[in-house]
């Protein structure tokens, strides 16, 4: 049991999670109940919670990291079609534009969301497994892609890392959260 516990705690994940704390907020009351009030609570809540004494910075996404896949969806090509049922499937993950770094993931190609995104709400990050898997030897970077009914593109490609589960990475999409708030918000606070 010990062997197994130290090795959980040493894993390598591909983020870092030290000095970092996590907090789960349940918006789903009548209050929250619609899109542009749920992402006004969230960009005040981050704001305010950059302004803590202390705080290096701060993220906030719909998921917290290690607790599984929480959206799949099918990434369509529509310059390179595929026979249904062969899109390569993708963690949908709804991210602030600090997630990554805050997280320390590296930015591998392009650049992270930035603030100014927030008029272009489609444009997205991609894990580097995303990027083999849907642009075999092609620069993912300015190309678009449709899942769940909306086209997205790509500004940047991330380190790949074990968000949803220790055992392996998977296809992760990192998408602006003020295109989808969803009903909780998991902000994460990175202190020293």
């Amino acid at each position: 049991l010990l062997q197994s516990l130290s090795k959980v705690l040493t894993q390598q994940r591909d983020f870092d999670t030290s000095n970092l704390t996590v907090v789960r907020v349940d918006l789903d009351t009548p209050r929250y109940g619609k899109d542009a009030v749920r992402a006004d609570f969230m960009n005040q809540t981050i704001s305010r919670l950059r302004h803590i004494p202390g705080v290096e910075s701060v993220a906030a996404t719909s998921a917290t990291p290690l607790t599984g896949n929480t959206w799949e969806d099918a990434i369509v090509r529509p310059d390179h079609p595929v026979s249904a049922g062969q899109e390569p499937i993708a963690d949908m993950r709804w991210v602030s534009p600090s997630y990554v770094s805050t997280l320390r993931i590296p930015l591998l190609e392009g650049r992270d969301l930035q603030p100014s995104d927030r008029n272009h709400p489609t444009n997205v990050l991609i894990s580097q497994q995303t990027a083999r898997h849907v642009w075999p030897k092609e620069d993912p970077v300015g190309r678009t892609f449709q899942a769940g009914g909306e086209t997205y593109t790509v500004v940047g490609v991330v380190a790949n890392a074990r968000i949803n589960s220790l055992k392996s990475t998977t296809n992760m999409v990192y998408v602006p959260y003020w295109d989808n708030p969803w009903w909780w918000s998991v902000f994460l606070v990175r202190s020293p």
